[in-house]
């Protein structure tokens, strides 16, 4: 009994070190994952101010709009997109979260075209249809958004 005794107080630091080591490595590798997504995310802001810069209420015509799609929005959400993909995680739960971000950001981007063949076409079904594709976008990044949280909260931050 005795022997059985030593060996758990032997082995249990060394099973608190190796909870203690998973824990710091997914903080390390979140960190590094927040910090490389971090140096791209003002193209993916950008796009979208610019997007909300020639809708709604701000919505002045067709040449606008089109204008600002195809000069700024569509450019800023290639580059971003294009430097997105490059970003990887060696922790699976993260990439797996960034791979569905990458999935919301294309919605997004189709949408942008969408809007862009709308004009030229003049046709509305292409306006609902890249409507449809923000929309599903948006749900797929607030997930990754709920993800990346609860990731955080995991680690105390």
């Amino acid at each position: 009994m005795r022997g059985k005794k030593l060996l758990i107080f032997l082995v249990l630091p060394f099973l608190l070190a190796a909870c203690d080591l998973l824990g710091s490595s997914l903080e390390n590798d979140l960190d590094t994952y927040l910090d490389q997504f971090n140096e791209i995310a003002h193209l993916e802001t950008e796009a979208i101010e610019s997007y909300y810069s020639v809708v709604g209420a701000n919505y002045t015509d067709d040449a606008q709009f089109y204008a600002v799609i195809s000069n700024d929005v569509v450019p800023k959400y290639e580059t971003f997109l294009s430097e997105l993909q490059k970003i990887e995680s060696s922790n699976e739960r993260i990439q797996q979260l960034h791979e569905e971000y990458i999935k919301g950001v294309k919605f997004n981007y189709e949408a942008m075209k969408k809007f862009l063949a709308a004009v030229e076409q003049q046709d509305m079904n292409l306006i609902n249809s890249g409507n449809v594709d923000l929309n599903a976008g948006k749900l797929i990044i607030d997930e990754y958004n709920r993800g990346i949280d609860a990731l955080l909260k995991e680690i105390g931050k």
